[in-house]
């Protein structure tokens, strides 16, 4: 069987009720890889198999696999992809060995992912949503799928809503997004636009629909005659043709559409869109996290060694450059303002000093004199009176003297 036609009778099988655990591996032993030389063969074994939603798996995957394998001393590594763009291989040498073997990419909706898991297909399933009750009970043979052992998120992402780029709205309310998605409205007219409403999205199993139908649209249904799109890439790629659309998709997929805000719809409105902060403070409604789910215990050792590599500095670096949001908010180093030094003023030489008193006469200007503060006196003490003068005695002349009044 060739590599072409396995995904697809892979994906047939897991649609069957009865699914025989290793014969994936078992098909791929036969198969020679498209785009590697005719004559050499595909490798026996997978190291990892792993299947799901194809918004993780089509970058994002496939950076942190072929990183993770670098940091284990693999070599040769390459990337050979199916033809029909579903599934893609990472093909090598495991350090120390000469063998041939890789890890299996395939894209499917969480649903089958986790249905691979439970039943051997997988030993690495990737969802863009948690597992619901129904899987933890059927998965409980290989682990608590609730538990850090066997439940890994990995990133944040968003679901963002877009519009061509000469569409002159701004924001809708969840409840306007419900109306044109439910198609009770059916012109751009009674949101402030023109022309009729083209709606796109998402086929219906993928992580994504399934996210908007929860948020958005609850108990309702996205209306029938919507087109449907099985990538994110695809349904961008037809709405940048048409100023009328109206659709939604994974964050790193916006592309050249434009993104919307919700708005809350109060007066003033607040609106908020799809960036780091208000995903991680769950602000943006349509945020999300991306899973990656293991079995626990000794037999899925590489599978849980990869989940935790997508945890750790090296796996969210490449979250980032995929276009998704870390968990973890960068750590920014406090900023330091130096403090100035004073550079001591150089000693004048003798011409300046010379100079200086003239230039000071001629350029500085006169300071006037302070006035001086009048001191307050204190209180005198009142003044003494002086005593009396003596009245002056009357001159006698020598030659008269006074006369007496003689009595008989």
């Amino acid at each position: 069987m060739r590599f072409d036609r396995l995904a697809s009778s892979f994906r047939h099988r897991l649609k069957s009720p009865t699914i025989l655990a290793g014969s994936l591996v078992l098909a791929l032993s036969a198969a020679v890889l498209p785009g590697a030389d005719p004559a050499e063969e595909a490798p026996k074994t997978f190291a990892l198999r792993i299947l799901g939603s194809n918004t993780i798996g089509t970058a994002l995957m496939g950076n942190i696999v072929q990183d993770f394998l670098k940091s284990e001393g693999w070599t040769d590594l390459r990337k050979i992809t199916a033809p029909d763009g579903l599934s893609y291989a990472i093909v090598g040498h495991p350090k120390g060995s000469t063998t041939s073997t890789g890890v299996h990419v395939e894209y499917c909706d969480p649903d089958a992912a986790i249905a691979a898991l439970s039943q051997g297909f997988a030993d690495v399933a990737m969802s863009t949503r948690r597992v619901n009750d129904p899987e933890v009970a059927r998965l409980a043979k290989l682990g608590d799928m609730r538990s850090p052992d066997c439940e890994h998120a990995i990133a944040l992402d968003a679901i963002a809503v877009i519009v061509h780029p000469t569409n002159p709205i701004e924001a809708l309310t969840r409840g306007q997004l419900k109306t044109l998605f439910t198609r009770k409205a059916s012109s751009w007219e009674e949101f402030g636009a023109a022309g009729a409403i083209h709606l796109y999205a998402r086929d219906a199993k993928s992580g994504t629909t399934q996210t908007f139908q929860t948020v958005i649209l609850g108990n309702e249904e996205i209306a029938a005659e919507t087109p449907r799109y099985g990538d994110n890439k695809a349904l961008t790629d037809a709405l940048v043709e048409d100023p009328r659309g109206i659709g939604f998709v994974a964050l790193p997929y916006v592309g050249k559409a434009r993104v919307l805000a919700i708005s809350d719809g109060a007066t003033p409105p607040k609106l908020v869109k799809p960036e780091a902060g208000a995903m991680r403070s769950a602000e943006y409604p349509l945020t999300r996290r991306l899973y990656l789910y293991t079995a626990a215990g000794p037999d899925a050792a590489l599978a849980g060694k990869l989940a935790r590599y997508a945890q750790s500095p090296a796996g969210e670096a490449a979250v980032t450059a995929s276009g998704f949001v870390s968990l973890k908010a960068p750590e920014v180093a406090p900023v330091v303002t130096p403090t100035p030094v004073a550079t001591p003023a150089p000693a004048p030489t003798p011409a300046a000093r010379e100079e200086a008193p003239a230039r000071q006469r001629e350029v500085a200007p006169r300071t006037p004199r302070p006035k001086p503060r009048p001191v307050e006196r204190e209180a005198a003490e009142p003044p003494k009176k002086a005593p009396p003068t003596p009245a002056p005695t009357p001159e006698v002349s020598p030659t008269k003297r006074p006369y007496k009044l003689w009595s008989n």
